[in-house]
């Protein structure tokens, strides 16, 4: 299990310039804690590999409260690669074993893959999280595609020519590749910064997450809904 741990990307070079701060925390906790505590003589680039491959390729552990955390190595499943339209689904049971089951049809011959981070989640949230945790910028059809393969999932309505009566038409990223792209409406033309989007979208992320105390969930949800339906699309 250890040899197919280390054939596995640790991508330390990168961590120790784009995550400075976690990589001086493992260093003082983890690599200085067993090195100096410990006593482990294994050399210093060993753990730190160790590290960044676990950092990279386990998963978390789902354990009871008073059990603190855990990561799990599994060797198969780490092999396989992100894909934003996986061709299969996994599955956690309590004990902690994995079952990846195919979600279409396989073709002999063709690569399994599975999804790193949430499938509902729009193009703009999922590269930055891909490239933060997995230092790649996936470039796959879904990414590079506006309309996110006719699904739409990070369209939002346009509100011009004013919010009393909206255009409605559908404004999708110009360039969906690229986190700093105007937006534009395909109705009207209209165009919106990458700012603007972030914004209506990280306020609308809030408010869900922020129900008044005197709405049950069903009322809160409907409400929120209701408050962003010019501007967001269903």
């Amino acid at each position: 299990v250890f040899t197919r741990l280390m054939r596995l990307e640790d991508h330390n070079e990168k961590r120790k310039v784009e995550e400075e701060d976690l990589w001086g925390y493992h260093q003082q906790h983890i690599v200085k804690f067993l090195t100096e505590v410990c006593h482990l003589d294994n050399p210093k680039t060993e753990i730190e590999a160790v590290i960044g491959k676990m950092f990279t390729n386990c998963g978390d552990l789902e354990l009871p409260a008073s059990h603190g955390r855990g990561s799990g190595f599994y060797p198969t499943y780490a092999n396989m690669n992100h894909s934003c339209r996986a061709n299969t689904k996994t599955f956690k049971y309590p004990d902690q074993r994995l079952e990846v089951r195919a979600q279409v049809h396989i073709k002999k011959g063709s690569e399994i893959s599975t999804q790193y981070v949430q499938s509902m989640k729009a193009t703009y949230a999922r590269r930055p999280v891909l490239r933060a945790k997995w230092y790649f910028d996936c470039a796959c059809d879904r990414c590079c595609d506006p309309t996110e393969c006719g699904s739409y999932l990070s369209a939002l309505l346009c509100p011009s020519p004013s919010p009393s009566k909206p255009c409605a038409g559908l404004v999708l990223s110009c360039d969906p590749l690229s986190g700093s792209s105007d937006w534009s409406c395909q109705t009207c033309g209209a165009l919106y910064s990458a700012e603007y989007v972030l914004t209506l979208v990280s306020e609308a992320a809030g408010r869900v997450d922020t129900p008044r105390e005197e709405d049950d969930i069903i009322q809160h949800y409907e409400r929120t809904i209701h408050h962003y339906s010019s501007t967001i699309n269903p």
